[in-house]
């Protein structure tokens, strides 16, 4: 017997509702167990042991207030806003993926930035990217202004740019401004979140030079995703619902485009960093 609409709706809440809630808990114990000292003990198993930590350590911190500007930039990533456009006809029905389509090209862009930062692997890379931080900030700022505003003002953040006739076009101009959105957050958010990073490590007793390398970096990466996966899963799952979605779409969409505007304007005045060390410490 097939659901009514409503019920269905009703359904699609649930189904996120409950995933958000078991990704909270999850959250929620990850972090005890890394506050605990819990981990302390892989501390005998490098290079490994600091892979996990990271890992464990990523998701335990993905929805702390300092990890919050990256789930805003994550949150206005175009594929969030696919639903209205499937059921408007703008879009063919096989890319109804809301959330879980542009996580890979965002955390692929912002992987790329944030371990190359922190880890300063390739040499080559990152002695562009350390003295150019201002000239980065400029640049990312004003790509991020801009963005916000437009989807502030469109409510769907790739119409206006793609106008491609074949649907593998689509996707992949999509992910190409994903994978830039994510590039910049990397760049523009590595030095605040070095000191969240580190506290992982501390926590579980680990100080060593290892804490910095590459597995350890793209584990936290990989940890703090998983988190923001499963966060557009339940995106994704409400998105399903024939009624109701299109205006939490648009809502969630205007206020991750505003915040996206804000933070540009923040970067772009050299400003960002008081205030995050006013909110967030660091």
């Amino acid at each position: 017997m097939a659901l009514s609409p409503v019920r269905g709706v009703r359904s699609s809440w649930l189904r996120a509702g409950l995933i958000i809630a078991a990704a909270g808990g999850t959250t929620a114990l990850l972090r005890w167990l890394v506050v605990s000292g819990g981990l302390a003990a892989l501390t005998a198993y490098p290079p490994f042991g600091e892979s996990i930590v990271g890992l464990v350590g990523g998701a335990a911190v993905a929805f702390s207030a300092p990890v919050v500007p990256l789930l805003v930039l994550f949150l206005a990533a175009p594929d969030t806003y696919a639903s209205p456009m499937v059921r408007q006809g703008v879009l063919p029905a096989p890319l109804l993926t809301v959330g879980r389509a542009g996580w890979l090209p965002f955390f692929s862009g912002f992987g790329l930035a944030f371990v190359i930062a922190m880890t300063g692997v390739p040499e080559a890379y990152a002695r562009v990217i350390y003295p150019a931080r201002r000239g980065i900030d400029l640049v990312a700022g004003t790509a991020l202004l801009g963005y916000g505003l437009w989807l502030v003002e469109s409510l769907n953040a790739f119409t206006g740019l793609i106008r491609p006739k074949g649907r593998s076009s689509r996707r992949f101009s999509r992910w190409g401004v994903t994978f830039l959105l994510g590039l910049s957050a990397g760049l523009l958010l590595y030095h605040h979140l070095d000191p969240t990073y580190d506290s992982v490590f501390f926590a579980s007793q680990i100080i060593r030079q290892s804490s910095h390398g590459v597995l350890a970096a793209t584990s936290f990466v990989m940890g703090v995703g998983g988190a923001f996966l499963a966060l557009a899963v339940a995106l994704a799952g409400v998105s399903r619902a024939r009624r109701g979605m299109d205006a939490a779409l648009r809502a969630i969409g205007t206020a991750a485009g505003m915040l996206t505007a804000i933070l540009g304007g923040l970067f772009l005045t050299g400003r960002y960093e008081r205030l995050a060390f006013r909110l967030f410490g660091g």
